[in-house]
């Protein structure tokens, strides 16, 4: 699975509108559910910083969040959406289909975790796997994105997707198809904190 740099995200929470629907297996965890509704209800965006490009050049990528609640990760369900460079992107073109690729250059990363629909951790009697699933197949297409280096006042953010999320080690037992699209707006200020 891809690993995203979650210890780089504190986002501000935007206001919005969502639907993701489809179907979701999980075999380890007893999940079967063919008519599943993520409902987000909680938007939340943060700009980063890659200065690791060996030219020197900094790119900026953008970490999108898509949940059900505002609670923690770890009790939700929800999407997280990496935009590796997001000026590029919007530079060569909103409303284009962009492919989910696993591989580590891909545009867009995407990953699904059911932390709700799957209580896998403490304090259950016995702890199972979470349900965390890459996209693996399909397309998100943005139809608006915030690029704060050619449009720090544009701060629509809206996709819509069709994608396939699995685990790779078991790609018909841990598996989510879902499409649908959610709109809101990058709001600058203070981080989204986390209380316990």
């Amino acid at each position: 699975m891809a690993v995203l740099p979650w210890g780089l995200v504190a986002c501000s929470v935007g206001s919005g509108r969502g639907r993701i629907d489809g179907t979701v297996r999980d075999v380890a965890c007893g999940v079967e559910v063919p008519d599943y509704h993520l409902s987000p209800d909680f938007f939340a965006a943060d700009v980063v910083e890659d200065r690791g490009a060996l030219d020197g050049r900094t790119s900026r990528g953008l970490m999108l969040r898509i949940q059900r609640g505002s609670y923690r990760e770890s009790d939700s369900d929800g999407l997280v959406i990496y935009v590796r460079d997001v000026n590029d992107l919007v530079e060569r073109g909103l409303g284009v289909p962009v492919p989910f690729d696993a591989g580590p250059d891909a545009p867009v990363e995407a990953t699904l975790y059911l932390n709700q629909t799957c209580d896998a951790g403490f304090p259950d009697e016995f702890w199972t796997i979470p349900t965390i699933l890459e996209a693996q197949s399909g397309t998100i297409t943005f139809d608006a994105l915030y690029a704060p280096d050619l449009d720090p006042n544009g701060t629509d953010i809206s996709a819509h997707l069709d994608a396939v999320f699995q685990d790779p080690s078991q790609p018909e037992g841990r598996v989510a198809r879902l499409e649908g699209e959610f709109s809101f707006y990058y709001q600058r200020g203070r981080p989204g904190q986390v209380f316990p």
